[in-house]
């Protein structure tokens, strides 16, 4: 087999692999972006009920931020302040009468 040959062969190897690896990129970005999304919805199963202004979860005693299960599905626990508030640490949003 030629140099040329070779070369050749080699370059159209090369090439394949790139459309391969750019498939795995473009596959791997849309299962982040897919993870990512999964990450913000909030899960159906746990619906949470409202305590003092805070979201409260079945089976958890911890009284949780409003503003950031709603506004990113995480569940953050707020501090308790005095008799009246309480404080996420995350956003620092006051809740209370």
């Amino acid at each position: 087999m030629s140099t040329t040959n070779l070369l050749a062969d080699l370059s159209i190897e090369l090439a394949d692999a790139k459309l391969k690896i750019a498939a795995l990129k473009e596959e791997l970005s849309a299962q982040s972006e897919e993870i990512r999304q999964l990450k913000r919805t909030p899960d159906a199963k746990s619906k949470p009920s409202m305590k003092w202004g805070c979201y409260k979860f079945e089976g958890d005693d911890r009284l949780y931020c409003t503003a950031c299960y709603d506004t990113k599905g995480a569940k953050s626990v707020t501090n308790r302040i005095n008799t009246k508030f309480r404080q996420c640490p995350v956003c620092k949003s006051q809740i209370g009468a």
